[in-house]
């Protein structure tokens, strides 16, 4: 057995330990894998994606399409970001207060379906980026489990675990929310989503 598969074993064998979950999914190939090897293990699994104005429509789209082809169980909830003034004012550690509010809103889903865990697709390298500040979020919340960060699966090693199972994004490219887009501690406003929006369909 290879290092990878030997990875992939810890991972579901720790997700099957977890029982039941409720899945951030972006619709990326690292919450991807995560929902594929859940879906294979788990009878009681959901995949959510939260839908909230820095999301491009494009990416909702892949993210449902993205569940389809894995499968699951699949819920779009909407996040009002804009109404979180400590989000809007966009400090640099404004992906904390995103993050906060998106494990907020997935605890919520967890309690109502009865499930014991979140699950993320965090990978072992993105412990490793100091400027992940929405990991702090994470950490406060304690029912929040990432299977891939948790047995070292690195970001080349999602990939090439990805297509293995045949994930027809483990090639595409990772996408940032477009608030990123815009500077730190310039206000976020809808105004400005809209123009990234339209600016991104024209690359």
């Amino acid at each position: 057995m290879t290092s990878l598969n030997h990875k992939h074993e810890r991972v579901k064998d720790l997700i099957k330990d977890l029982d039941s979950v409720v899945i951030a999914f972006s619709g990326g190939v690292d919450s991807s894998l995560v929902a594929k090897i859940a879906k294979d293990t788990l009878d009681n699994v959901i995949a959510v994606t939260i839908d909230s104005k820095i999301v491009s429509r494009n990416e909702i789209k892949h993210a449902k399409d993205m569940a389809n082809e894995i499968g699951i169980k699949h819920q779009i909830v909407k996040l009002d970001l804009l109404g979180d003034e400590n989000f809007v004012k966009n400090p640099l550690d404004r992906c904390y207060f995103c993050k906060k509010r998106i494990v907020e809103t997935l605890n919520g889903i967890r309690n109502e379906y009865g499930f014991r865990y979140v699950v993320d697709g965090t990978n072992f390298d993105d412990l490793k980026d100091p400027g992940r500040y929405g990991l702090r979020a994470l950490r406060e919340g304690k029912v929040i489990r990432s299977p891939l960060a948790e047995v070292g699966i690195k970001k080349r090693e999602v990939r090439e675990l990805a297509k293995e199972l045949g994930l027809s994004n483990a090639k595409r490219r990772s996408v940032s929310c477009m608030a990123t887009r815009i500077p730190t501690n310039e206000q976020i406003t809808l105004e400005k989503l809209r123009k990234i929006e339209q600016a991104s369909l024209n690359e």
